[in-house]
């Protein structure tokens, strides 16, 4: 964890640029566009800007609305910008969903809310303070539950059969991101605006796929994917939940429907600026919930890259930023051109292959102003090929060992792959290989954890491990928590978070002098007390006498876990989260079983370490030192390493086999580009060709390596590639794709 002072020290060498400079000043009254390329210093100047708000517009940080693609966004943003200054309360920020969520909870629309539920459900049942949201989880199991209850009834004869997984496996691949997709287009259809239609229209992929299986009907599945859809909606519905589409959906059919003077009486008068973040991944529905925001004020700011728009599939598409100009013709628009992440060799042939992707509109007219970067030359890039049985998988072991030995950190390397089944094996081999990892692709399915199991996980913690994150974050919730009725003033915490070296030394330090040298009246001395009451409980457990026996134990259960964790018996730590105690628990355990999903189990102290790991890149964006990443490139955005490998660079997987037209494969273009410029100094471009392609007419026909690559020009020859052979079959040439 960097520590205040070494933060503040990063953030103070940061200088704005020319083009940068004048966007952060920009006071025209107009709406804003820019385009931002890969480490051009977008988060720099969206921070900057909201700076400028503040200090020199004098905007109040509760006007101020920031619309981010993702949490870890939102976190990183708020932490940069509170660096310097008194810690400034957001009111509307974070990501389109959680602003309506509030919107939709706060009085303003309650009523309107609470009228529309009643005419949809022919009911007056009364709303809860806090809108129920159905979870990530409880989508996949329910999915799950009804997709294999109407597989068995349709095809009886399949209870053994591998038809059953396979068709069960391609249902639920549809429905993850197809019910998602369908709420929105039936709500968009015809601009109707139109509230529970279950009309459902697969992926032109999933045709494709249904196509190979001979053994069931295309029809039969899309009666099944309605049916689940139907029943999911019923579900909400009866359960008076909202999912996450629900949000934005019943938040823009309200406001649509609300008079113009009501609309700025009731939503626009709560804002003087709005800034949007990652502009290309939104979809039609959220930009008109913006545009609804803003009305219009022309206070809208909107950063993105029309090259990184990877999300077809939730309907965002890099045209948006034409869309919004044509709506808005008189937009300004900036270019950030200078690349301050990568060196020359990663820009230039990251450049080389995005430039094959048309342009048009303010993207074409603004494709003139050129991406460079002053960074040196850097290595070359690597191309890792084997044909070899067991793939990569050695190959990028010991590149990872080599990185080690010349002084890398774990935590300044990746290995990206286009889907996330792509990387299991090399998972499982540097898993049983002792390599500690995380999984950016777990947290999709775990964003709606409480802050009590991030709480209940920093104080397991404890015994294992001392963690400056885990003490500060626990500090931080308990002064939050412990008193609704006497909040404990702000400048404890600033005190508690001032340290320079060691949090334990500089908590000692304060709770035996350094507080009640500085704060002396009666109500101080009493919060000063029961500072140094808490720390004490923290320190018992930093030095717990079990803690070394313990984590010696191998858990090979959940409910082992849940055991032990029941086990520590009341902890006055744990006073400020009993309410959710048992919700924590069960948080906890299935990450546990995720966690141990291929494997025979754990021991303690590892689980626990591993869980301390995952909390702190969720809750502060941080990776721990030696810990790599795993991660889809989807999941990748908006991150950077130093060291990069991006996986299975061959025809079929990227660009994807279902990718077949030319917008399909401008978008297969945009995702290896958003991985290649993921990396610093090493960039790693990795193709297994170690099997037949049994996509092919030709069952014996060798694999091929990436179309893109060959349109690089990859190759022996080719003077800006280091190729790493491990071929033994065949030469590098017999592997050049056809087309």
């Amino acid at each position: 964890m960097l520590s205040l002072s070494e933060l503040k020290r990063r953030v103070l060498e940061q200088v704005a640029n020319e083009t940068q400079r004048e966007i952060i000043e920009y006071s025209e009254k107009r709406n804003v566009g820019i385009l931002a390329g890969p480490g051009s210093g977008k988060t720099f100047v969206i921070i900057e800007r909201i700076k400028h708000y503040l200090s020199k517009r004098r905007v109040a940080p509760e006007r101020i609305m920031i619309v981010t693609y993702t949490n870890r966004a939102i976190i990183e943003i708020k932490k940069r910008i509170n660096l310097f200054e008194h810690k400034y309360e957001f009111k509307y920020s974070g990501t389109l969903h959680s602003i309506c969520k509030k919107f939709l909870e706060g009085s303003r629309l309650r009523g309107e809310l609470q009228r529309l539920i009643a005419r949809l459900t022919d009911s007056e049942i009364e709303l809860k303070a806090t809108l129920p949201i159905f979870g990530e989880n409880e989508h996949q199991q329910f999915c799950r539950a009804e997709v294999e209850d109407y597989v068995a009834e349709k095809f009886p004869d399949w209870a053994l059969d591998k038809r059953r997984e396979k068709v069960i496996g391609l249902l639920l691949k549809e429905l993850r991101e197809g019910i998602s997709r369908n709420k929105v287009n039936n709500y968009l259809r015809d601009s109707k605006f139109e509230l529970h239609k279950t009309d459902y229209v697969p992926r032109i992929e999933f045709d494709r796929e249904v196509r190979k299986l001979k053994f069931v009907k295309r029809r039969e599945l899309i009666a099944i994917l309605k049916k689940v859809f139907e029943k999911y909606q019923a579900k909400l519905k009866a359960d008076l939940k909202f999912d996450h589409d629900d949000l934005l959906i019943y938040f823009h059919y309200l406001v649509w429907n609300l008079t113009p003077l009501r609309k700025k009486e009731l939503i626009q008068s709560e804002f003087d600026e709005i800034l949007v973040d990652e502009f290309q991944d939104m979809n039609l529905l959220q930009l008109l919930i913006v545009r609804e925001f803003s009305g219009d004020k022309k206070n809208i700011f909107f950063v993105g890259d029309p090259n990184q728009s990877i999300y077809a599939f939730q309907g965002a598409y890099p045209e948006i930023f034409n869309y919004f100009r044509e709506q808005d013709p008189e937009t300004k628009f900036f270019k950030l051109t200078q690349n301050y992440r990568s060196t020359k060799s990663i820009l230039e042939l990251s450049e080389q292959l995005i430039k094959k992707n048309k342009k048009k509109g303010v993207l074409e007219e603004l494709s003139t102003h050129k991406m460079f970067t002053n960074s040196e030359e850097g290595e070359r890039i690597f191309w890792l090929v084997t044909d070899r049985w067991g793939g990569p998988c050695s190959s990028i072991y010991n590149i990872v060992l080599r990185l080690e030995e010349l002084g890398a950190k774990r935590n300044q390397i990746a290995i990206l792959s286009r889907t996330y089944s792509d990387a299991k094996d090399i998972r499982s081999f540097f898993r049983n290989k002792g390599i500690n990892y995380i999984d950016f692709n777990f947290w999709k399915n775990n964003t709606d954890w409480l802050a009590e199991s991030y709480y209940l996980a920093c104080f397991l913690s404890l015994r294992f491990m001392q963690s400056d994150f885990a003490i500060h974050y626990l500090f931080e919730k308990y002064l939050e928590w412990r008193d609704q009725e006497e909040v404990m003033p702000d400048y404890f915490m600033k005190e508690i978070e001032s340290y320079s070296a060691s949090l334990v030394d500089h908590l000692d330090w304060l709770c035996s002098e350094g507080l009640s040298l500085k704060y002396s009246s009666d109500s101080d001395l009493k919060n000063i007390e029961k500072i140094r009451g808490f720390w004490r409980e923290v320190k018992a457990e930093l030095s717990h006498p079990d803690s070394e026996e313990a984590g010696k134990k191998f858990i090979v259960d959940s409910r082992e876990l849940k055991k032990y964790i029941k086990g520590l018996g009341a902890n006055k730590i744990l006073e400020v989260v009993k309410d959710r105690h048992k919700e924590s628990i069960s948080d906890i355990c299935n990450f546990f079983a995720v966690m141990t999903r291929e494997s025979s189990g754990m021991r303690l102290d590892e689980s626990i370490k591993l869980l301390h790991a995952y909390v702190r890149h969720f809750v502060e964006h941080t990776l721990e030192e030696d810990y790599l990443t795993f991660s889809t490139i989807h999941s990748a955005k908006g991150c950077e390493w130093d060291y990069v490998f991006v996986l299975n660079l061959r025809e079929g997987k990227l660009p994807i086999f279902h990718a077949q037209t030319k917008e399909e494969i401008e978008e297969e273009r945009r995702v290896l580009f958003v991985g290649m410029t993921r990396a610093k100094k090493e960039l790693y471009l990795v193709s297994d060709l170690g099997f037949f392609n049994s996509s092919k007419s030709n069952k014996n026909a060798l694999t091929s390596y990436s179309s893109f690559l060959k349109e690089l020009k990859f190759g022996r020859s080719n003077p800006k590639i280091v190729l790493l052979s491990d071929l033994h079959k065949h030469e590098i040439e017999e592997y050049e794709p056809q087309t």
